[in-house]
């Protein structure tokens, strides 16, 4: 994507250089480009992955749930359904070979860890260890496999926290596989906003996010506080996977296996004003 954009600006006319962060965040006066980190003036934009690195957004603003594939909604019924099913097929076997033609319902629910595990941040509608305490107390005859970040480095009272919710809810699993692994055999996911629920679409196992983020379209909501309904949702939501992952990625991303690449990048740049 660097590559892709420093042609695309070269071609139209920029002078394009490579400058380290925070050189360019204290003196350089053009436009800029940052790499996976927030912008930082008028004339900024970040370049961000979609998830995967042959997708990508340009985007000035932060934080994700802010951006502009979070605030439109999904219309599947404006999607090619045909089209999609492709894609989709295409992506699942991709990504994870024939794991999602093997997938099984244990009755297990998955919860994927992030960070700051003891805080409820601001876009969160509660700590991870409270997320997890209702998740047990809600599921007490299911088995909840709780897997840690592996590039997290936890505190001891981090971890002390879950050592205590095991004891207090036995039914929680403090797993060592891989949420991957767990994926294609679960029922569903609770998480934050981390990146396993997206992934989990191509499992077609639906999620619960008690935090937002831009993915959040086809999850079922409790970041309003409405956990027990979303809860009892979610055991028979069953959206349009396919559709969603169209839309998600062909729609709203650019797509650098495309033709259409640069057009999407000049457009983009364009919408925040770049002279291209």
């Amino acid at each position: 994507m660097i590559s892709r954009m420093m042609r695309v600006l070269d071609e139209d006319g920029f002078s394009v250089e490579i400058h380290p962060t925070e050189t360019a965040r204290s003196s350089f006066e053009g436009y800029s480009v940052f790499a996976m980190e927030p912008a930082n003036a008028e004339r900024s934009v970040t370049i961000r992955e979609a998830y995967h690195p042959s997708f990508y957004r340009i985007e000035v603003e932060k934080k994700r749930w802010l951006w502009d594939v979070a605030k439109r909604r999904l219309d599947a019924d404006s999607v090619d359904h045909a089209r999609a099913r492709k894609f989709y097929r295409y992506w699942q076997a991709h990504l994870f070979g024939d794991a999602p033609d093997h997938t099984t319902r244990d009755g297990s629910v998955l919860i994927p860890l992030q960070g700051k595990l003891t805080r409820q941040r601001s876009f969160q509608a509660c700590s991870p260890i409270e997320m997890i305490a209702q998740t047990a107390a809600h599921f007490p005859d299911r088995k909840i496999h709780v897997t840690l970040h592996p590039r997290e480095v936890y505190k001891e009272s981090e971890l002390q926290a879950l050592s205590d919710l095991q004891t207090e809810y036995p039914n929680v699993d403090l797993s060592q596989a891989k949420s991957f692994e767990l994926l294609r055999t679960c029922d569903f996911v609770v998480t934050q906003n981390s990146s396993v629920a997206f992934l989990a679409n191509f499992f077609a196992k639906p999620s619960v996010l008690f935090g937002k983020i831009d993915f959040h379209h086809i999850a079922l909501d409790a970041t309003q506080g409405d956990a027990a309904e979303a809860f009892t949702q979610v055991e028979t939501h069953q959206p349009d996977y396919a559709a969603y992952i169209w839309w998600f990625w062909q729609k709203h991303a650019i797509n650098l296996r495309k033709a259409n690449a640069d057009d999407r990048i000049r457009a983009r740049l364009r919408k925040f004003g770049w002279p291209l």
